[in-house]
């Protein structure tokens, strides 16, 4: 938290006038404006959350929007302070949909001190903010411009003081981030046994910029309570609003969040494809078919709710950063060609990618090659593999990764005394049910090598090998033909629980 002189400091740095300033010292320092209370009338959960950034208890009544949102502000060190149902109200005056006007004193559910932000938050699913501005187009619009609802009488009444007011909605929310929270709760009150550094770095990446969490659990060179702990302090960066903690095999650890950023960076430009007629869309949490398509609106529909009309620039924008995503049929193979491929493969297909969009957009290929110094037939090449790879994957970006990697000599320069070893050591004491750590593994590799005078190798040579074995096999020698089975030709999506997975607050 903050001194109340810092406060005042950051207040002045960003415009808040006197007043402002009055209204946020007495926000910190006033208890809530009033206690939050279940309601089966309206849907609403009462829990509190014993915020270790804010030193006490944060209140919230929705379990799947303010308890995300709780989560969010707690974890994001761009935010200093939040305090639920600040006691200081709003005073809204705006039009009613008959042109009436309206008069109205209104809670927020947050009142957050950020980097980029002081103000008032109100969290609401987006499905209900579009409800809200079709019953009170006076006081809840959807701005073409940002791509968002706002709320106009209540960013005016905010903007007298220099503040802010924004809607927060789903859009702004990961519900995995939420489930990476339960993950970790445990982990939110108590030390970590041994603190980071750097020897701790080389331990959990090696030579690389990322690695998956399975590998590092498997390799059993850090005690995995640490490791979470490490995650939690951000010591090394998970994406917490994308990769699940509960699915090592497909979680990321970087070094840092530049090298996670680099690789979203050169994905970036494949991420965001324009809907069709029949797509299925994630949407909100909910899969939809694009049944309609004009310049300002798509029509949505599915089997329970029917149909549904959401701003075109809304969704485009969902889709573009990743909160909402089309269906395509075999993201497995795409996110293992990604992580295998190096900074400067990932940097020649973002390039690549960047030409082809130019031929996209309707200039011949012979101007664009000429403009880049490279041949036509270069490009038709990238087209074609672009095409193929989108036909296959339903993701054409890989299909540009240069394969750098598989050039060269790639015969195997290990003693073939050493290489049965390896095999042998791996089968008999890495693949088997009761899931030893590799590490296990090579330390018996390498009581054998000593015994038998044959050379050895390196633990990342080592760990190479069990890593080249199939994964389906590995699985299955581990875990039984049940978990092997999403790794198995055409099952490779993890498969959400049948009946959904239920959020437990904190209390």
């Amino acid at each position: 938290m903050l001194s109340e002189e810092e406060v005042v400091e950051r207040c002045t740095q960003r415009g808040v006038s006197g007043k402002g300033i009055e209204i946020v010292l007495a926000v910190r320092s006033s208890p809530p404006a009033r206690r939050v209370r279940s309601s089966s009338r309206i849907g609403s959960s009462a829990f509190t959350f014993a915020s270790r950034k804010m030193r006490q208890t944060i209140q919230a009544e929705s379990l799947s929007i303010e308890l995300p949102a709780i989560y969010k502000h707690e974890f994001y060190r761009e935010v200093y302070e939040f305090y639920d149902q600040p006691s200081e109200p709003l005073f809204l005056e705006y039009r009613s949909k008959k042109g009436r006007k309206v008069k109205a004193k209104s809670t927020a559910d947050f009142f957050v001190i950020s980097d980029d932000f002081i103000g008032w938050e109100e969290w609401k699913p987006l499905e209900k903010v579009i409800q809200l501005a079709e019953e009170m187009p006076g006081r809840f619009v959807f701005d073409e411009k940002s791509g968002r609802y706002i709320s106009p009488p209540a960013e005016d009444y905010a903007a007298r003081f220099g503040l802010g007011f924004r809607v927060m909605t789903s859009q702004d929310i990961s519900y995995r981030l939420t489930e990476n929270f339960q993950y970790l709760k445990d982990f939110l009150y108590t030390e970590p046994e041994k603190y980071f550094e750097k020897v701790n770095e080389s331990k959990v990446f090696g030579d690389c910029r990322w690695v998956f969490l399975s590998e590092v659990l498997e390799a059993g060179s850090v005690n995995p309570d640490d490791l979470f702990h490490w995650i939690l302090n951000q010591d090394v960066f998970v994406d917490l609003e994308k990769d699940l903690l509960r699915q090592p095999r497909y979680c990321r650890i970087f070094r840092t969040q530049t090298d996670f950023l680099l690789l979203e960076d050169v994905k970036s430009v494949s991420r965001h494809k324009d809907p069709r007629l029949g797509d299925r869309v994630n949407f909100c949490g909910s899969v939809y078919r694009v049944s309609s398509i004009n310049p300002q609106f798509y029509l949505l529909e599915d089997d329970a709710s029917g149909t549904k009309s959401i701003p075109k620039k809304l969704l485009d924008d969902q889709l573009a950063s990743g909160a909402a995503f089309l269906h395509i049929e075999d993201q497995g193979a795409v996110f293992s060609m990604l992580q295998k491929a190096g900074p400067r493969e990932l940097e020649q297909a973002n390039h690549r990618l960047k030409i082809l969009d130019e031929v996209k957009g309707g200039k011949p290929i012979e101007e664009v090659a000429k403009r880049h110094s490279i041949s036509e037939r270069t490009v038709r090449n990238w087209l074609r593999q672009f095409n193929l790879s989108e036909q296959e994957f339903g993701e054409g970006f890989v299909g540009l990764i240069p394969k750098i990697s598989s050039r060269g000599n790639r015969e195997s320069r290990l003693d073939p005394a050493t290489r049965s070893l390896i095999e042998l050591t791996v089968e008999e004491h890495y693949l088997n049910k009761k899931s030893p750590p590799l590490s296990h593994a090579f330390g018996l590799f390498l009581h054998a090598c000593e015994k038998s005078g044959i050379p050895t190798v390196s633990f990342k040579t080592f760990s190479s090998f069990a890593k080249s074995i199939d994964m389906a096999k590995r699985v299955r020698a581990r875990s039984g033909d049940k978990a092997a089975y999403q790794h198995e030709s055409g099952s490779n999506k993890v498969a959400s629980p049948r009946y959904g997975r239920r959020l437990v607050a904190l209390h």
